[in-house]
């Protein structure tokens, strides 16, 4: 964040000085009282379950200087602003910081991989360049404008992921970022049950590359069937698409995989050709390096660079981090943090690549329902069944009211406590267990519980 004091802040958000400094300066934004220090200026949020004006006085005590309030009070350890609305205000700090930044800003969207691209893509332009990324899945209302104003002067790339709930939502977030690269990574069926249509899900999605600007570059994948609509919805003049179709842009060949799940390929783009070796595991990643790599071109990265943050990027936490259990010589791969049909086919055929350690090991699947899916749930829960049926997996369980309407009973859990006991009891050495569901249903208690047992060497009772 650009340093600003409290007289410019109160002009910004419109706001009231109601004690303090006029001179009070801070260079970031925080809104939870447990990260403020000096230079720091604490938004105090009211939420359903929280009143962060009940910790203004704890932010000053850390040496926070200066703190946003939207009601009338007065603390003489520091200086207050009183403003209108929190949320417009912190909208409009970040708006204003926005406009002093002349780094590269890229926005990043999509049904699946959203996340995972952009650590991809930081762990490639932090290599060369100062670069700000949003942190874990800060990446709605409240989030983007937070990531905003990470950023401050000597920031040289800022990455911005963008979520959604519904249609206009990302328009929304776009113009506050006002990208000059928008990456789609992929289009699927999350948000169905809200959207209605898979071509009303594709038009959300095309609302980031309508945000672009005529000199800017729009980078979305050739098979999603959507190809015309993304093109059509932005006037940036360069595109590139991204696949392993032979049309696409930036496409891969030659591809190999190993007994950990790691790929690497051959990425051909229209101005070199490139080998890559990815350091998280699973084939999906490599659609999410693909943009990666476009974007670095179009930075001027070279291939060095390139390759050697692809094969150093860390696995985003909750999605695909392998987890290992050495007391009872039991592998994980976390990702837990949300799934979609496209994503829990990805984890199961991730899943079916790897080699258990010992010839008694087993390819383990737990999984939650998908939620959001309206009328394709059904459909859908029975395709990632046959999948897993089709990929010879040893054994699978699953979690929730979906996949019971589909599953054979023996499979199926409704109750949290019953399935982490099962899990846990089932499980031995040499195992790989996959776990993997909707955020809404909270699968990351599976894996808490068979840590849980590593360390205590009995079976947790959740």
């Amino acid at each position: 964040m650009f340093a600003l004091t409290a007289t410019e802040i109160a002009r910004i958000t419109g706001g009231r000085l109601l004690c303090g400094s006029e001179e009070a300066c801070v260079t970031r934004v925080v809104i939870d009282s447990r990260e403020a220090g000096p230079g720091t200026l604490f938004a105090a949020f009211s939420g359903e379950q929280v009143n962060g004006h009940d910790f203004i006085e704890a932010a000053f005590e850390a040496g926070a200087p200066l703190a946003l309030v939207s009601e009338a009070s007065c603390c003489a350890k520091g200086t207050l602003i009183l403003v209108p609305d929190m949320q417009t205000a912190l909208w409009d700090l970040a708006r204003d910081n926005r406009a002093r930044l002349t780094c590269p800003v890229i926005a990043i969207t999509g049904s699946t991989g959203k996340t995972s691209t952009k650590e991809l893509l930081a762990a490639v332009l932090s290599r060369k360049l100062k670069t700000v990324a949003t942190r874990a899945n800060f990446n709605n209302d409240l989030g983007v404008p937070l990531t905003l104003l990470q950023a401050g002067p000597d920031t040289q790339a800022l990455i911005v992921e963008l979520g959604m709930r519904g249609a206009g939502e990302i328009a929304r977030l776009a113009a506050l970022v006002r990208p000059q690269i928008g990456i789609i990574t992929n289009i699927g069926l999350a948000h169905l049950e809200r959207l209605g249509t898979p071509e009303a899900i594709a038009a959300a999605k095309a609302e980031l590359l309508a945000a672009l600007p005529e000199d800017g570059l729009a980078l979305y994948p050739d098979d999603t069937g959507y190809t015309e609509l993304l093109r059509a919805a932005t006037t940036a003049r360069r595109t590139g698409t991204f696949g392993r179709d032979p049309e696409a842009d930036y496409r891969a060949t030659g591809i190999m995989i190993d007994d950990e799940g790691r790929v690497s390929a051959t990425v051909r783009s229209p101005q070199n050709t490139l080998r890559i070796s990815l350091s998280t595991p699973g084939l999906h990643m490599l659609s999410n390096a693909l943009p990666v790599i476009a974007v670095a071109e179009e930075l001027q990265f070279d291939d060095q660079t390139i390759a050697a943050g692809l094969g150093q990027a860390p696995a985003a936490t909750l999605r695909g981090e392998r987890l290992e259990l050495p007391e009872r010589g039991v592998s994980i791969l976390d990702d837990a943090y949300n799934a979609n049909p496209t994503s829990m086919a990805a984890a199961l055929r991730l899943l079916a690549t790897l080699r258990p350690n010992l010839a008694t090991g087993r390819r383990i699947a737990v999984l939650g329902d998908m939620l959001e899916l309206g009328e394709a749930s059904e459909q859908a829960h029975r395709d990632v069944l046959d999948l897993a049926a089709e990929l010879g997996l040893e054994y699978l369980f699953v979690f929730g009211s979906q996949f019971a309407a589909v599953a054979p009973p023996e499979l199926v859990y409704d109750d949290m406590v019953e399935l982490t006991r099962a899990v846990c009891s089932f499980v031995g050495p040499g195992d790989i267990v996959s776990v993997k569901g909707s955020r809404g249903m909270r699968m990351e208690r599976v894996i808490e519980a068979l840590q849980n047992v590593d360390q205590k060497g009995s079976v947790p009772s959740c």
